[in-house]
Order: C-alpha cells, then sequence, then structure tokens
C-alpha cells in the first residue's frame, strides 16, 4: 500500500531576516549617502536615525517574536528554529527544549498532526496487514473448498461407477432368473400334465370304487329290511304304541293345544312330530313347535304340513324321540352327519346331533348295548384308494384314519343290528325329532 507523506511547510525565517537586513542595509546606505555627499548631516540626527532604527529594529523584534511565538509556541526566535528543526528532524518524543510559553504553537500542532499521520498510517499497515492474513485464509478455505469439491466429485464418479456395475449385475441375475423360471414352468406343466394322468386313473379307480359301495350299500339295505321285516317293528308303530300326548284343540291352521304341559316337563320350543292316530308308517304328517307353556296343555305353532288334504285334527298323536315324562332314552351316535343338505357329511354335523338330543332331554353313550334306545348313524364311510409307497405321509395318514373310522361305524353297525336296536340315519332322526331336514339325503341307508 502506498503511503501519504505530508511535505512539511517551511517557517519563512529566511524572509524575516532579510527584511530586517534590508532595513539596516537602507539605514546605513542612507547614512553614508548623507555623509559622502557632504550635506548638513550632524552626529545628533545619525543618532536621532539610528535610535529610530533601534526602535524599529525593535519593533520588528517584537514582530519576530510574537511571528515565533505563533507559529512555534516559543518566546525567541531560537526556540522556534530549534523547534522546526526538531520537527524536520522526526524527533516524536519529549521536546527537550525549553519553553518560555505554556501555549501550544503551530509547530507542536504539525508535530500533533503528524503524530496521527503515523498512527494512521500504522494502522492503515497493520489493517492491510489483516487484510493479507485475511486474504491468504481465504485463499486457504478457497483451496480446501476446491479439494472437497474434487473429492466429491471422486465419489459422485465412483458412485455411477458401483449404479452402473450393480446394473449390469441386476440385469444378469434377471436373465438368470428368467431362464430358471421357464425352466420351472416346464417342469411344472410336465408335473401337471403327469397329475393330470393320475387324477384320471385315480378318478376311473374311484368311479370303480363308487360303485362297489353302491352295490354294498345296495345289499347292506336288503339286509336291514330283512331285519326290519324279523323285528317287525317300526318308529310310527313305536309312536302309535307309546305317544307323548294327543292333540285336543285346533285353533287355526297356524295354531293347536297338546294333551301335555309343564307337569309332563314340557318346556317353550320344544318340537314333535304329528302322526295319524294308527301311527300311518307313511311318516309325520306335520310338525309343531310348543309356543306356551300351562300346567297340563300347551299351545304350539303348526310349523309344517306334508298335506293340506291331511291337516292337523284333534286325536292326532304326538311324539318326540328324545322327549318321555317317564323315561329317559339312551343314544348312541356314530360317523359324520351332513346338517345341511351338501352331502358332505361332518365331524360338526356329528356334535350337532349330540346337541339336538341333550336338548329334549335326551342320554348320549359312547358304547352298544342292551341299553341303548337308539343308535343314529351317518352315511357309510368311503375309503379312498390306498396310497402308493411313495405317497406323501399326511395322504397315508389321512387313508389310515379313513379306515379306521370305517371299521369302528362297521363295528358300530353290525352290534346294533345283532343286538335289534332301532337304526336312524339322519333323515329320520330330524323328521322323529320334529325337524325339518335341508333336504332328503339321497345317499343315505333308509333303516
Amino acid at each position: 500500500m502506498a503511503r501519504a507523506v505530508v511535505r512539511q511547510k517551511n517557517v519563512p525565517y529566511a524572509l524575516i531576516i532579510f527584511v530586517i537586513l534590508f532595513v539596516i542595509a537602507s539605514g546605513l546606505a542612507v547614512f553614508f549617502y548623507m555623509h559622502d555627499d557632504g550635506k548638513v548631516i550632524t552626529i545628533a540626527g545619525l543618532e536621532e536615525n539610528k535610535a529610530e532604527l533601534a526602535a524599529e529594529i525593535e519593533a520588528l523584534q517584537e514582530q519576530v517574536e510574537g511571528l515565533a511565538q505563533t507559529v512555534s509556541g516559543s518566546s525567541s526566535y531560537t526556540a522556534a528554529r530549534d523547534a522546526y528543526e526538531a520537527l524536520l528532524a522526526g524527533d516524536n518524543g519529549d521536546d527537550a527544549t525549553p519553553r518560555a510559553d505554556p501555549n501550544i504553537g503551530l509547530v507542536e500542532n504539525l508535530r500533533e498532526f503528524r503524530k496521527q499521520i503515523i498512527d494512521q498510517i500504522g494502522r492503515a499497515d497493520r489493517a492491510e496487514t489483516k487484510l493479507d492474513d485475511l486474504e491468504a485464509t481465504l485463499t486457504e478455505q478457497i483451496e480446501n473448498e476446491q479439494d472437497r469439491r474434487m473429492r466429491l466429485e471422486n465419489v459422485v464418479r465412483d458412485g455411477n461407477a458401483e449404479i452402473a456395475r450393480v446394473q449390469l449385475e441386476q440385469t444378469t441375475e434377471r436373465a438368470e432368473h428368467e431362464t430358471q423360471l421357464s425352466e420351472t414352468r416346464q417342469r411344472f406343466d410336465e408335473i401337471r400334465r403327469g397329475l393330470s394322468r393320475e387324477i384320471l386313473s385315480l378318478t376311473g379307480e374311484l368311479s370303480n370304487v363308487g360303485r362297489h359301495a353302491r352295490e354294498l350299500e345296495d345289499e347292506n339295505e336288503r339286509l336291514t329290511l330283512r331285519v326290519a321285516d324279523l323285528l317287525q317293528l317300526d318308529l310310527a308303530e313305536t309312536v302309535a304304541m307309546y305317544p307323548d300326548g294327543e292333540i285336543t284343540r285346533v285353533v287355526d291352521e297356524r295354531t293347536c293345544y297338546i294333551s301335555i304341559g309343564s307337569s309332563n316337563g314340557v318346556i317353550p320350543d320344544l318340537i314333535f312330530s304329528v302322526y295319524s292316530p294308527s301311527g300311518d308308517a307313511d311318516g309325520a304328517k306335520a310338525s309343531i313347535v310348543v309356543k306356551q307353556v300351562f300346567e297340563d296343555a300347551s299351545e304350539c305353532v303348526i310349523t309344517r304340513l306334508e298335506d293340506p288334504r291331511d291337516p292337523v285334527v284333534p286325536g292326532d298323536i304326538i311324539g318326540n324321540i328324545a322327549f318321555d315324562e317317564n323315561h329317559v332314552y339312551t343314544f348312541l351316535v356314530s360317523g359324520r352327519f351332513d346338517m345341511r343338505g351338501g352331502n358332505e357329511p361332518t365331524d360338526e354335523g356329528r356334535e350337532q346331533i349330540k346337541a339336538m338330543i341333550r336338548e329334549f332331554g335326551g342320554r348320549i353313550v359312547d358304547e352298544v348295548g342292551v341299553n341303548v334306545d337308539f343308535v343314529v348313524l351317518g352315511p357309510q364311510p368311503i375309503l379312498p384308494p390306498e396310497p402308493d409307497d411313495d405317497t406323501a405321509p399326511t395322504v397315508r395318514q389321512i387313508y389310515e384314519t379313513r379306515q379306521r373310522e370305517i371299521e369302528e361305524y362297521d363295528e358300530v353297525k353290525r352290534q346294533a343290528i345283532a343286538l335289534g336296536l332301532r337304526i336312524l340315519n339322519t333323515n329320520r332322526f330330524l323328521e322323529r325329532l320334529g325337524y325339518v331336514p335341508v333336504r332328503t339325503l339321497r345317499y343315505e341307508e333308509d333303516y
């Protein structure tokens, strides 16, 4: 940075001295001129002129001292000159020259001004140094930022390279997966075709098994009819011989009264089947549901009428195989039952049958015996084809379970026939209980 240098203005001491000398020279010139010309100039006149000149010199001296006082603050020309030379020499310390007057003159002002300029120059130098430091720091930061940017660009370049590599790997893996998927689909199609052929074969075998099962059912039905003929006893006859009560009054086509009430153990919502007094073997003519119970009678609603030409009339008998005011009937329930009419017997259907029996006061047993009143059997279980040796364990387990169920079913049926117990299928049981099946299950045996 360029430094500003203030040029000091010199005090016009030479001019002052010149003026004084000029005045003295002029006086001497006049004196010698008057002397040489021989004019009438007396010593007294010269003395008078000398006195005048002395007065003028003294006046000039006073003016010089006043000027020196004004310029330097000193009371003499010598002090003013010393102060001026010290100023030009650059002395910034204490001034050793004694001063007659404490007032500060122009030289001192110049000195203070010079100090301020030097201070300003020093501050400017320090500011320039600080600016240089800041510039160096900024340069270093710029270099660091450029270095960081270069590293970032390197990272971005490496990341783009990695992304390209991963995309290439994904493309390769996708192609491999598509190839594997295509091969898997081909194997799946082959397996599916093989299974289709096997299913067709098993379907044919199942058809043969079903035909054989129907033949066995027909044979079983013939045997059951023979047993029924030998026993010469039918449910309708049982109801006719041991009815639970009878119809005492018919109010209209929807309401009737029966001869039993709370004293006989009748409860609301109990269902009875209605038969003609002769106990017609064709089955129940209607179903009724108890709505209001009195002590010796109950009000019922006719829920089903088989033939409008054969209405419910007083004297018709009623029965529920699970209800008896003097006897608790015992039931054995075996097999699976279809309670929804979908030709799919289930264990849940068996539990529903048992719940109905318990609801109307019947008792459930697990074994066939002489104390069993009724045996309720589901449809004959069908044994699936025996699986091969390489068949899955779960398929073989299902086959073995079904085989045990068939053996147990056949054993219960054999014992019931041997003891002469009454056997009911789902249709017969629901009918005698007073329920209306969803639809008649044709696959069940008519015991």
